[in-house]
């Protein structure tokens, strides 16, 4: 009887634990862009319900940013090896979106690509290019602007297309365009968060210096104190008992008013008091 109360106990937490990842963000938008150089572009418009670590699988991106599209708000981002982590602090509407120059082969005329998406995908092909084989079979596929755009079920996603004619020459001969383009709408993007974030960083260092520390964020100076002075989030929610969404955003809050700084060494990073 006990042994069945423990295991009612343990399924009513784990659905609990399911909920809790069901509801605290959904897809919006899944777009996938490629232009003729082949490189990769993945946009992700996600509605965040409620503050939570949000993890994209990827491959070898070489630019990633993530930021609110209402108040233009970067939120922290890492890249792990295998995934994109974002720590989404609070709700809204979020774009992930990351850059690849590793993802799209090409073999002869023949160029393909073979990824794993968690949602409902569109992938706009290049302009006039032809797709000659795709798996598993689309749910749509329609042209726009001349470019095909393929909508894929959740799942992996293999897909083989080639260039017009036309198109080999204009990439022959505009390579090096393909990745200034790339490059300016990334500069754009940073250059409109960072104009908006000038203005509205005053305003929350002022909010957070009125607001001040209370007694759980001394608990987390203190814990990483008696750690040595530097501690991974992990082994300061293990001092400290205070749980992963609170503690990453009281932990945000200490480095925005000075009192710790982000350390990384390798892949791990880790959170030091400032002298």
């Amino acid at each position: 009887m006990k042994n069945k109360k423990i295991l009612l106990l343990v399924a009513l937490i784990l659905m609990l634990i399911s909920i809790k990842i069901t509801y605290s963000y959904n897809y919006i938008e899944n777009n996938i862009y490629i232009d003729n150089a082949g490189d990769f572009i993945s946009v992700s418009l996600i509605n965040v319900t409620s503050p939570e670590a949000i993890i994209i699988p990827t491959i070898q991106p070489s630019s990633y940013i993530a930021y609110y599209i209402n108040n233009y708000q970067t939120m922290p981002i890492d890249y792990n090896g295998t995934d994109l982590i974002v720590l989404a602090n609070q709700t809204g509407i979020l774009n992930i979106t990351y850059i690849s120059l590793g993802v799209v082969n090409k073999q002869g005329m023949i160029w393909s690509f073979n990824i794993s998406e968690s949602y409902y995908t569109k992938i706009f092909l290049p302009e006039n290019s032809i797709p000659i084989n795709i798996n598993p079979t689309p749910i749509n596929v329609y042209y726009q602007s001349n470019s095909p755009v393929i909508l894929m079920p959740p799942g992996k996603i293999f897909i083989q297309y080639t260039l017009s004619s036309q198109q080999l020459t204009l990439h022959k001969n505009n390579y090096s365009l393909y990745i200034i383009i790339i490059a300016a709408i990334v500069l754009i993007i940073a250059s409109l968060i960072i104009f908006r974030k000038r203005k509205i960083g005053k305003k929350k260092k002022e909010k957070i210096k009125e607001e001040g520390i209370d007694e759980r964020d001394k608990q987390i100076i203190n814990a990483i104190k008696k750690l040595g002075g530097i501690a991974t989030a992990n082994q300061i929610m293990s001092e400290t008992g205070i749980p992963k969404t609170p503690l990453y955003r009281r932990l945000s809050k200490l480095v925005e008013m000075g009192y710790i700084e982000e350390v990384v060494y390798g892949k791990t990073k880790s959170y030091k008091l400032k002298d």
